[in-house]
């Protein structure tokens, strides 16, 4: 039986049309993808660059206990209390964009922060030495998981961004003495 030329062509004609459709599509869909990955990738890195900048200034807030003056001292607590909620905002943000495990490192920097904050005031059973080190190795727990829902496997994080390291504190300690006087 022959085959009829024209019917060949149409057919061969209709088969490109379906094929360039659907790749078509499929290049539609797979760029809308990568968009939303990228997008949802910049604020992830926005979220979690507030949640840090937000807990290294934690110690800095902390009263401590009447030896020294602190930011707490001057801007009272009023403040402090803005500071918490903006804190809970920002570990609220997390919970919506990052995955669980970045979630819960973030929730747990909050309350070893939390720590940290009531031993620099000389409350609780925690010595504020042992309070920083438990403090260190959270942030450093939540920067790496953080690190891992980015996709960023090269390199490492220099310990001075990281680590809230005697230095700092005592420089920290040092400006708030010479700014009292």
């Amino acid at each position: 039986m022959p085959v009829d030329p024209l019917l060949s062509l149409v057919v061969g004609a209709f088969g490109a049309a379906v094929i360039g459709v659907v790749g078509a599509l499929l290049g539609a869909w797979i760029q809308s993808r990568r968009e939303h990955s990228r997008w949802l990738r910049e604020l992830r890195v926005e979220a979690y660059g507030e949640f840090l900048r937000l807990v290294n200034l934690m110690p800095s807030l902390a009263p401590t206990g009447g030896k020294e003056p602190s930011v707490w001292h001057i801007t009272g607590e009023a403040n402090l209390a803005a500071f918490h909620r903006d804190q809970m905002n920002a570990v609220s943000t997390i919970a919506l964009l990052g995955p669980e495990d970045v979630e819960k490192a973030a929730y747990a920097l909050l309350v070893v922060g939390d720590l940290y904050f009531a031993a620099l005031q000389g409350e609780g059973e925690t010595p504020p030495e042992i309070a920083q080190r438990i403090f260190v190795t959270s942030r450093s727990a939540f920067v790496s998981v953080s690190r891992k829902s980015l996709g960023i496997t090269r390199g490492r994080v220099p310990a001075d961004a990281i680590l809230v390291g005697d230095q700092a504190i005592a420089a920290s300690n040092k400006s708030r003495r010479t700014s009292a006087t």
